[in-house]
């Protein structure tokens, strides 16, 4: 997973680019996974009783999904903007 993750937020920043979206998104949505585990991990009892962090951190995980699928779906599906724009030129221009 170490390995891995440098690799995959670049390639993700760079399609953000492509699309003319922040890669702030990007650090905002690890960041939310960051909560979301931290939480969690720092909450569990043992119990089947939800206690109140416990909450927060679904609550949280819940929001991070969200947002993953609110970045993952326009760069799986959007075709990028046509000719240069702010961050570079057109990787698929001829």
């Amino acid at each position: 997973m170490v390995l891995t993750f440098w690799p995959s937020v670049a390639g993700t920043v760079k399609r953000l680019h492509d699309l003319e979206i922040n890669a702030k998104h990007v650090a905002g949505m690890y960041g939310a996974w960051a909560v979301a585990i931290t939480l969690f991990l720092f909450n569990r009892t043992g119990s089947d009783v939800v206690t109140p962090g416990l909450l927060a951190a679904m609550v949280t995980g819940i929001f991070a999904l969200i947002y993953t699928l609110y970045l993952l779906i326009p760069c799986c599906f959007q075709r990028g903007v046509e000719g240069p724009n702010n961050y570079g030129p057109d990787p698929l221009e001829e």
